[in-house]
């Protein structure tokens, strides 16, 4: 089975899990609980999306130092388990900016949003089937695209960028 035929089976059989959720509020969705340091950060005022947000970005930390050292594979897997985890939490989420969208924008703009959660959460994949075959250049190619997608979302749906 060719890899874009393996991804497609996983990406369906995650979506037909999803489908209940099709047309529930996303302000609605289910909340995985929250770890100790998760909710150590809600209490200080962060929102539910802030702290899967912060797991990502924590995950992300340490797979740019551990993508070329093969030693460090089983960690790494664990952190991008951890961060596609919190993009399945967090893509079910309305960001903050969502309210100085105007109404009638709102609906495009949080299909966007969860779209582009989507594109990350295969570009994880990528990088764990990259981790998988012992694929370093892809594995850190995989990397690169997601930074690159941080940094686009964050100028897309933050107020600050």
């Amino acid at each position: 089975m060719n890899a874009a035929l393996a991804i497609s089976i996983v990406v369906a059989g995650a979506l037909s899990l999803l489908a209940p959720l099709r047309g529930a509020p996303l302000q609605d969705a289910p909340q995985p609980p929250a770890a100790p340091a998760a909710a150590a950060a809600a209490e200080e005022g962060d929102t539910p999306l802030m702290v899967e947000m912060e797991k990502i970005e924590q995950a992300e930390q340490f797979l740019r130092r551990s993508i070329g050292d093969a030693a460090q594979d089983a960690e790494s897997l664990k952190q991008v388990a951890i961060a596609q985890q919190a993009i399945l939490a967090s893509k079910l989420m309305a960001p903050k900016m969502v309210t100085n969208v105007p109404e009638a924008d709102r609906p495009k703009f949080l299909a966007e949003y969860r779209k582009s959660m989507a594109s990350l959460l295969i570009e994880f994949t990528h990088l764990e089937q990259a981790l998988l075959d012992g694929d370093r250049a892809a594995a850190k190619l995989a990397y690169k695209k997601l930074h690159a997608m941080e940094e686009t979302g964050h100028n897309d749906f933050t107020d600050g960028g």
